[in-house]
């Protein structure tokens, strides 16, 4: 069974139950019985507790022990099938055979162990698998199998009372010979960027220019420090992010032998010596300045800065220097900025690391004073990027032993990457993309680097093109290619715009759902410092599709002004119901201020409204008085009123509950927020408002802030296509205006 406590138990209650614990972490307890008889003593122990106080007695007989469970439930196969595992399944066809990782229950006892682990190993060769590996940790409670098996025998194993978990060992695509003895002639043939692609500015440790990945791409390569001898890139960090930038995760594209035209040209601008550090005599920020304009000079729209000072984490006050010295240069040029929140060693939050430490790792990791974003990660324009746990196809495959278990699942966060809030609590980082992760080693007691569990990159050393490494770096560099692909797709689209886009496209991932305590606002607001809106994608960024459309806009607003943004429903949302999804992303560049507490210049929100007239929501607003404006939204009303609301408080009612709220996403210039529902909407409302307003906080009231906004339609593939119809609708050739 799996029962969730609500107290302490003393283990000793449950030894006096007859109750073995296999389990006590992620806030479960997992117990077993030895026999029949001592299960059925647990229900006598139920009923007497149900029944009540015994005469003469003030309490149910067990009431300390039973009290403290809150639920309890037999532990069932699904329970022990991990979601990439199921996912991945639904993929595949029952008779592809896969790589697993069977883990069984250690009840403590050696030779009970050893007895779960064989029965679990003579299901297997009977069902027609193969055991590949095997371990046994005494000292750790630790027993492991790895087995190739069918697909659809894996609910079989499962379902066995010795078995505690069975996930999808990483499949990476290439081996590690694909890797290390890769020859020109065994990678793709690159084309050159189209002539008119962006450019993007990589401030590195250089790059190495020849490479045959990234030489038809390069625009130039220059040092700017003093004390640098030249551009070329010694250390092959440059390098391996600047192979990122141009084309993505390069599993797929080395696997496949695609032949692939890069999204953009590189400006490799190099900034750090042979040992990856800011050189000693001169002033980082200063370089980090300096090579950000020379960018700009020459023409590039993007930056990436997968650099960064673990001297200068945030602590949460004010703007860092460079941070804000990036955020003014990139209002001022009009640039997008991609920057790494930065690595952290786990030693530095984790007091000790044990065979729990690949799943418990994520609770220290949310709250330590250690994982804090480094400069200059905190920049308020700039898109922040995180790191998340391997994808199955990431690195490359090797002869891991079956006891280094991968730090984390899917979609987690990497154990190294840092977290958020940003100045006034902004969503930061705003994005994350695969970093890769750790291996806890139970062997050696140790975490460890394994090269499935990293990310292949090109390679800067003379002897090898390719490479393996793991880090933010090289998660920044997979949005800056985000980023790219849309400047390509609209070259003439600002700095805001391109933001608004990649925000937009961002999916959420489900790692929210394995956190435990709290609500499920507090569970998604530490998952948010982690891994702010999800992962960016690159064709949902750039374009629209049947089933997601896209629109987008860009305006400017006065200080203290509302303006409306009138969009249409989608006329099958209003006559059938199914998961459907509204997405709105907004990214606005307002001045800033270093030295200020309030950093920005102005901040600004957006409300969803359904059911209104937005000429009654300009007279609202203008009538309306700073305490009436400042008052909490009421939120969605699932039915709301038909008739015509008087107050902002009313209007209230008409609002759509986005999430993250409006208060939670606030104080960033880079916002999403998301709706989703399956309900049939009211065929009434053909259209809805994309409320907008401009707070400010030291702006001159002539002064006009430039804003971008993107909205999706989201529905189900199985369903009848939105785009032709939504497509119809927008072409018609009439004024529509902005109401301020």
């Amino acid at each position: 069974m799996v029962i969730r406590l609500n107290a302490p138990v003393d283990p000793e209650d449950f030894r006096r139950a007859g109750i073995r614990v296999l389990d006590d972490t992620n806030g479960r307890t997992v117990i077993a019985f030895a026999d029949d008889p001592q299960l059925l003593e647990f229900h006598a122990r139920l009923t007497a507790y149900k029944a009540g106080p015994a005469e003469g007695n003030k309490h149910p007989s067990y009431q300390g022990f039973l009290d403290a469970i809150d639920t309890g439930a037999e532990y069932v196969g699904d329970d022990k099938i991990s979601r990439r595992l199921r996912d991945h399944q639904a993929t595949v066809l029952p008779e592809v055979a896969l790589v697993l990782d069977v883990e069984c229950w250690h009840p403590g006892d050696p030779a009970a162990a050893e007895e779960w682990r064989n029965e679990v190993r003579l299901k297997v060769t009977q069902l027609g698998g193969e055991v590949l590996d095997s371990y046994l940790s005494n000292s750790s409670l630790l027993s492991l199998l790895r087995v190739r098996l069918q697909s659809r025998h894996v609910s079989t194993i499962a379902e066995m009372s010795a078995v505690a978990r069975v996930d999808l060992r990483p499949e990476p695509l290439l081996t590690m010979h694909d890797v290390f003895n890769a020859t020109a002639d065994d990678l793709p043939a690159v084309g050159a960027p189209a002539r008119d692609a962006p450019i993007v500015g990589v401030i590195d440790s250089g790059v190495r220019d020849a490479h045959p990945l990234l030489a038809p791409a390069m625009r130039d390569t220059v040092v700017l420090a003093r004390s640098i001898a030249d551009a070329r890139d010694r250390d092959g960090h440059g390098t391996a992010v600047t192979s990122l930038v141009l084309h993505g995760q390069l599993e797929p594209l080395l696997n496949e032998r695609q032949t692939p035209d890069p999204v953009c040209w590189i400006l490799s601008v190099r900034v750090l010596d042979d040992e990856h550090q800011f050189p000693d005599d001169e002033l980082w920020e200063r370089l980090l300045a300096e090579a950000v304009e020379y960018c700009a000079d020459h023409g590039a729209r993007i930056v990436n800065l997968s650099v960064g000072s673990a001297l200068t984490p945030y602590s949460g006050a004010k703007a860092t220097p460079v941070a804000a010295l990036l955020d003014e240069v990139a209002r001022r040029r009009n640039l997008v900025l991609v920057i790494s929140t930065g690595n952290v060693a786990a030693a530095a939050y984790l007091a000790e690391v044990d065979a729990d430490t690949p799943h418990t790792y994520v609770e220290r990791l949310g709250v330590s004073d250690e994982t804090r974003m480094i400069d200059p990660a905190p920049a308020a324009l700039a898109l922040t990027v995180g790191a998340v746990c391997h994808d199955p196809q990431v690195g490359a495959l090797a002869r891991e032993a079956v006891e280094q278990r991968p730090l984390g699942n899917a979609d987690w966060p990497s154990p190294f990457t840092r977290r958020g809030p940003g100045m006034k609590d902004s969503v930061k980082p705003e994005l994350v993309a695969p970093g890769g992760t750790l291996a806890y080693d139970d062997a050696a007691h140790a975490l460890t680097q394994v090269p499935a569990l990293k990310l292949v990159v090109a390679s800067a050393r003379p002897d090898r093109l390719l490479g393996m490494d793991l880090g933010t770096s090289y998660a920044a560099p997979l949005v800056t290619h985000v980023v790219a692909g849309v400047a390509g797709r609209h070259p003439e689209a600002s700095a805001n715009l391109l933001r608004a886009l990649t925000l937009q496209s961002a999916v959420e991932t489900r790692f929210w759902q394995d956190l435990t305590g709290g609500s499920e606002n507090e569970r998604r607001e530490r998952a948010r410092a982690l891994q702010g809106y999800g992962r960016a994608r690159f064709e949902e960024a750039r374009s629209s599709t049947n089933h997601r459309v896209v629109m987008y806009g860009t305006a400017g607003i006065r200080a203290d002004d509302v303006q409306m943004w009138e969009f249409p429903v989608p006329r099958s949302f209003t006559q059938s119901s199914g998961d459907r999804e509204l997405v709105v992303a907004l990214a606005f560049d307002p001045p800033t201020r270093g030295r200020r507490l309030d950093y920005l210049a102005s901040t600004m929100q957006f409300e969803v409204l359904r059911g209104i007239k937005p000429e009654v929501v300009d007279a609202i607003y203008r009538a309306a008085t700073e305490d009436e404006l400042e008052a909490t939204p009421e939120g969605e009303d699932s039915d709301p009123p038909t008739d015509e609301p008087k107050s902002v408080a009313e209007i209230g009612r008409r609002r759509i509950e986005l999430e993250p709220s409006a208060n939670a996403r606030r104080g960033g210039a880079n916002q999403l927020a998301r709706w989703r529902f399956k309900h049939r909407l009211r065929a009434e409302e053909e259209t809805y408002l994309l409320m907008v307003r401009n707070v400010s906080s030291w702006a001159g009231e002539a002064d006009l802030q430039d804003y971008a906004i993107a909205i999706a339609w989201v529905e189900d593939s199985e369903r009848d296509p939105i785009y032709v119809e939504l497509e119809a609708r927008l072409r018609v050739p009439i004024e529509i205006e902005i109401r301020a």
